[in-house]
């Protein structure tokens, strides 16, 4: 992952560009505490009971919709607003609800003496009328001062405005999955312009061995066999896959070739139709399914065949059999190549071999970053950039992705002045029209479970370059 600052904005709470890793995590604490005994009891002896109640079901309406607000927040400055509020609020109310709970706390130990005087016999008058006094009165029943009592009602007020926000926000509840409304990668293609590419050499041969290796037997049954390049975004999974599928050793061993952009959606109809029409190199405008993979497996029969199936997230086993039933036609020795980040998505896929794909060498950085800032492959004719374009490389930690994007932000742009403001900011400064890093990290970070999540956001809140024991991590 590039080594730009990503820490110190994690430990304040003015920064509003990673709220969204923590205040999905701060809700889930605030239901959780609005719901312990303690609370409970001491809003329902306090007569503020109903706010709690609205506030647990106000908070459950924003909960459903965070996930919108961390998808659209990266885009859009008024939904990161939104959730830098939120959090500020979070704050507030974690705050008011410790105050409720150690108030709660100080009674039940200043009534527990009482109680227990009570079935003692006493010879002292004075002090039984205190302990009467003391336990018909009841503490309990002693109002809360005005202060806390505003600071219910602002707190209120607060939530309420923050509610009523998120239909003008067009923030929505998800319904069986992630939204669409994310925005999605630009779908890949097979094409590739291999001088412009550094530093695969050796991957792209033990890819290739992989390929026209012969299995011998095949897996579970199956006459084809999975490849599966996985690592983190912005490594060049995809890049490698074209390198292969272009090959012309490649060309030559197989009868078919087919490349399909999957994502996130595992839509399987639209799926197959992309791999009929790559085969077929004709019109498919029907979506039954049926006709589709029987169409689908005449094309591949007794052919071997190779198929790339580029960003895969899916982790639904059943969808993976119901895809791949063309494919168990096709001759002995065919092979499906995957790219995906999760090595969960390469398992219930069948991979027979994983290529865990590594970052680039530094050279190999440095010649993909000037390649596109300054379109050579060396400082050699723009000496004053060197030792700034250097650093930048370092920072980018051999991710492609990074340098990539780097180098097209200073395209064209000669001045150290601007190399010395690329190499000195936050990623997420950098224009998100022109930088694919946050946008491509991001998505990473949503597709996260949830327990991750929480690790992600506890994690954050380090200084950079702070060690600590793995077991000072747990929560």
């Amino acid at each position: 992952m590039p080594k730009f600052p990503l820490d110190n904005s994690f430990r304040f709470r003015n920064q509003k560009e990673t709220m969204s890793k923590i205040v999905s995590v701060s809700i889930e604490m605030l239901l959780e505490k609005l719901a312990s005994e303690a609370v409970v009891l001491f809003a329902r002896r306090e007569r503020i009971h109903d706010y709690l109640v609205q506030w647990k079901k106000t908070l459950e309406k924003i909960k459903a919709v965070i996930e919108d607000a961390e998808e659209k927040q990266t885009r859009e400055e008024s939904v990161k607003m939104w959730l830098y509020e939120l959090q500020n609020l979070a704050y507030d109310v974690e705050d008011l609800l410790g105050e409720f709970e150690t108030e709660a706390l100080r009674r039940k130990l200043l009534l527990e003496p009482a109680a227990a005087d009570h079935h003692q016999p006493s010879t002292s008058k004075f002090p039984k009328f205190i302990r009467t006094w003391g336990t018909n009165l009841g503490l309990p029943s002693i109002k809360l001062d005005y202060k806390v009592v505003s600071k219910v009602e602002e707190v209120n007020a607060r939530l309420q405005d923050i509610a009523m926000q998120i239909q003008p926000l067009d923030l929505r509840e998800k319904y069986g999955g992630r939204s669409k409304r994310f925005r999605q990668r630009r779908p890949t293609t097979s094409l590739v312009h291999e001088a412009k590419v550094y530093g695969r050499s050796k991957e792209r041969e033990e890819i290739v061995e992989l390929l026209l290796k012969e299995d011998g037997t095949s897996h579970n049954n199956n006459h084809f066999s999975v490849v599966s390049i996985i690592g983190m975004g912005g490594l060049g999974k995809t890049t490698l896959a074209q390198l292969v599928y272009n090959d012309s050793r490649v060309q030559c061993h197989f009868d078919l070739k087919a490349w399909t952009y999957v994502s996130q959606d595992f839509d399987i109809i639209r799926v197959t139709k992309s791999i009929l029409r790559s085969v077929a190199m004709g019109i498919v405008d029907h979506n039954d399914l049926n006709l589709l993979q029987w169409k689908l497996k005449k094309q591949l029969f007794g052919k071997r065949f190779l198929l790339v199936l580029d960003d895969v997230w899916n982790e639904n086993y059943n969808d993976w059999i119901d895809l791949s039933r063309p494919f168990q036609d096709g001759a002995p020795g065919s092979k499906i190549i995957i790219t995906t980040r999760n090595a969960d998505a390469a398992l219930i896929m069948g991979t027979v071999q994983a290529y865990p794909l590594k970052g680039l060498s530094n050279d190999d950085c440095m010649c993909l970053f000037t390649q596109h800032s300054l379109e050579t492959r060396d400082f050699s004719m723009h000496q004053p950039l060197k030792e700034i374009g250097a650093k930048i490389v370092i920072k980018c930690n051999g991710l492609p992705l990074a340098a990539k994007a780097l180098g097209c932000l200073l395209h064209g742009k000669y001045d150290p002045s601007d190399w010395e403001s690329v190499l000195n900011s936050r990623i997420w400064d950098l224009s998100q029209g022109r930088c694919d890093i946050v946008h491509t990290l991001a998505l990473s970070y949503h597709y996260l479970s949830r327990p991750l999540k929480k690790c992600f956001a506890y994690c954050s809140l380090f200084p950079k370059d702070y060690e600590f024991q793995e077991e000072e991590t747990i929560l």
